[in-house]
């Protein structure tokens, strides 16, 4: 059997997940958690029930993509609080 995954954000995740602002500035070195938290805003904010929303995700090659956001965007699991993260 297969473990749940948790997601618990870091403290500069949670600072860009509670902002109300549409314009948010979250910078940092690679493996930052950058990209985990973009993926989560949607989902947080059911911005993913909305019809038509898109979203963007820019690296410099595609295998950079694949790694990162398609690779983790495959993957659900459970926040700590016991809510379910679907895949996308």
């Amino acid at each position: 059997m297969t473990k749940p995954i948790l997601w618990q954000p870091t403290d500069k995740q949670s600072d860009f997940l509670s902002a109300s602002d549409d314009e948010v500035l979250f910078g940092g070195a690679a493996g930052g958690g950058k990209t985990e938290a973009l993926l989560m805003r949607q989902l947080l904010r059911q911005w993913i029930d909305v019809n038509r929303f898109q979203g963007l995700f820019i690296r410099r090659t595609y295998g950079e993509l694949e790694e990162s956001v398609i690779e983790r965007s495959k993957r659900g699991g459970i926040n700590k609080d016991g809510t379910e993260i679907p895949s996308f």
